[in-house]
């Protein structure tokens, strides 16, 4: 008796077509979560390690340079996390105590391989985007800000000395500590205190 392959709807159907591109694409194979859990927690450093370059380039006027840079430091960080998600949608998480992880992860992985029909009541169907797509475009900006602040601390720092005085004089009867801090301090401050904040 020949073999018939199970029906799938419609919905199903534009899923694994979008996991079938996702497959085309060049991406890291994982070999176990355990390994994914490893590239994730390394994932973290680079961009803190880079810190200082973005501050030297910024003091230095070379933007140019520090926006390529930046440029390439959010491709590797959209190239690690697709390579995560391929290998959430390839595998079901065994399930641990309390019910974390489990067949979850995946089958909400699974349903942002399905395309968006409309975005603000416009269709956008016919360019093929996958809510993927959409998500990875709306967090970019969280894998940025840390660098983004860096960049404007340095810019500030050399345009700040002329307005020091008038700074601490408006926030007199405000809050002292924020007129003695002055702004590159206190643009300093969240980015110091941003590992802990990720670490807790």
């Amino acid at each position: 008796m020949a073999y018939e392959a199970p029906f799938l709807s419609q919905e199903e159907q534009q899923i694994e077509e979008g996991a079938a591109r996702l497959y085309s694409l060049p991406l890291f194979t994982f070999s176990s979560l355990a390994a994914l859990k490893k590239a994730i927690f390394w994932a973290f450093f680079p961009e803190y390690l880079s810190l200082p370059l973005f501050y030297w380039l910024s003091t230095h006027k070379m933007l140019g340079t520090a926006y390529l840079v930046h440029g390439l430091f959010l491709a590797g960080s959209s190239y690690l996390q697709l390579s995560g998600f391929k290998y959430l949608i390839n595998n079901k998480l065994p399930t641990q105590h309390g019910g974390m992880y489990g067949d979850g992860f995946q089958r909400r992985a699974k349903a942002l391989l399905a395309p968006i029909e409309q975005m603000m009541g416009v269709p956008v169907k016919f360019m093929g985007l996958r809510k993927w797509h959409k998500d990875m475009a709306s967090l970019a900006p969280n894998y940025l800000n840390v660098i983004f602040t860096v960049l404007a601390i340095a810019t500030v720092e050399h345009e700040w000395v002329p307005y020091r005085e008038v700074f601490r004089r408006r926030w007199a009867g405000v809050g002292s500590y924020v007129g003695e801090a002055g702004l590159p301090n206190i643009l300093k401050a969240p980015v110091s205190g941003r590992p802990f904040v990720y670490d807790s």
